[in-house]
C-alpha cells in the first residue's frame, strides 16, 4: 500500500492543462476524439486555482494535452507567479497564432521558464502534421526566445515526410544554439507512418509494474483543464470505460473545489492506489504500464526500411 497521506509526491511536479483551446488540427491528437472543439471539456484555469497548484507543486509542466497553453488569457500572469515564487515552469506549445509582441511579453514574464516548441520537421514542412501551424513563423519565435536568453527546446516528432530531414534539423538547431529532441510517436496513420522500423530487443514475459508504485519519483499527477486531478495523464482519456476510472470523476478531486492536499488525502485518491496491486486495478493502468521483465527500459534499434510495415 502507498500511503499518500504521509508520502505525497516526492518531487512534487505536475502535468497541467490550463486551457481546452487550440488552433491546430493535428492528426491522432486526443482533441480529434471530439466532433467539435466546443465539445472538449474544460475551460481556462483561473488565477486562484493556479495559485492552489503552485502552493503545493514545485515544478509545473504546461503539457498541452487537450489545449495549447498560449491560449489561456492568464498565461503571462501564471509565468510571473512562478517566477516570483521560485517555481520551475515549462511550456509546451505548437500553435503559432500569437503576435511576436505577445511572445516577448511572455518571455519577459519569466526569464527562467523553459519553452518547448512542437515543430515536426523543418519549419516549412511541419504543417503536414501540425495542420494550421505556421512553422516558419514559429521558428522565428524560437529565435526571438533564444535572443532573450530563454531556454528553448525544439521537439521534433518523426514522421514519413520528415524522417530524411533529421540530420539537417540537428545541424540547423546547432547553428542557432537551440536544443533539439527527436521523438518517435504512436500518433501515426498510414500517411504519416515513418519508413523507419522500430526493432525492439527480444522480450520475455511482460508484467504489470505501474511507475507510480515502483518509483516515487515517477508520481506525476495530471490536472485537466476541467480542474479534475488524475493520478497520471493516461487516465484523463474520455474513451476509458472502467468502474475505477469513473470514481476519479468525483468532484472531490477537483482543484476548483479543493486544495491539492485535500485531494491526495481523500479516500477516493487513496483507494485508487490501494487497488493498483489488487484485482480491482483498472485495466487501462495495466495496458499503459505493462513492461518487460527482461527489458524494462525498452531499448530500441533503428533500421531504415524502404517499405512501410
Amino acid at each position: 500500500m502507498i500511503n499518500y497521506k504521509n508520502n505525497g509526491f516526492k518531487n512534487k511536479f505536475v502535468d497541467l492543462d490550463i486551457t481546452n483551446k487550440c488552433t491546430l488540427k493535428c492528426s491522432m491528437c486526443a482533441r480529434q476524439n471530439f466532433a467539435h472543439p466546443k465539445d472538449i471539456p474544460g475551460g481556462d484555469t483561473a488565477i486562484e486555482d493556479f495559485q492552489k497548484i503552485i502552493d503545493y507543486f514545485n515544478e509545473i509542466y504546461l503539457c498541452g494535452s487537450y489545449g495549447d497553453p498560449i491560449f489561456n488569457p492568464h498565461l503571462h500572469t501564471f509565468l510571473k507567479m512562478c517566477y516570483d515564487q521560485n517555481k520551475f515552469v515549462q511550456i509546451h506549445t505548437a500553435a503559432s497564432h500569437r503576435p511576436m509582441a505577445w511572445y516577448e511579453k511572455a518571455f519577459k514574464s519569466n526569464p527562467n521558464a523553459v519553452w518547448q516548441f512542437g515543430l515536426d520537421g523543418l519549419p516549412y514542412q511541419s504543417f503536414a502534421y501540425r495542420e494550421n501551424q505556421d512553422g516558419e513563423y514559429l521558428f522565428d519565435v524560437m529565435l526571438k526566445a533564444r535572443d532573450m536568453n530563454i531556454k528553448v527546446v525544439w521537439q521534433y516528432l518523426v514522421f514519413q515526410y520528415n524522417e530524411d530531414k533529421i540530420d539537417f534539423a540537428k545541424k540547423l538547431a546547432d547553428n542557432h544554439g537551440i536544443e533539439i529532441e527527436i521523438h518517435h510517436t504512436s500518433r501515426v496513420n498510414e500517411r504519416l507512418k515513418p519508413t523507419i522500423e522500430i526493432v525492439k530487443e527480444e522480450e520475455e514475459e511482460k508484467v504489470f509494474v505501474p511507475k507510480c508504485l515502483k518509483d516515487p519519483q515517477e508520481r506525476s499527477p495530471y490536472l485537466a483543464a476541467t480542474g479534475q486531478m488524475y493520478p497520471c495523464c493516461w487516465l484523463d482519456d474520455k474513451q476509458v470505460d472502467d468502474p475505477e476510472y469513473k470514481s476519479l470523476q468525483n468532484e472531490q478531486l477537483n482543484i476548483r473545489h479543493n486544495k491539492v492536499e485535500d485531494i491526495i488525502n481523500s479516500e477516493t485518491w487513496q483507494t485508487f492506489y490501494d487497488n493498483l496491486s489488487t484485482d480491482k486495478c483498472p485495466s487501462y493502468c495495466k495496458k499503459k504500464c505493462t513492461t518487460s521483465l527482461r527489458n524494462p527500459t525498452r531499448i530500441v534499434k533503428w533500421t531504415n526500411k524502404t517499405n512501410i510495415i
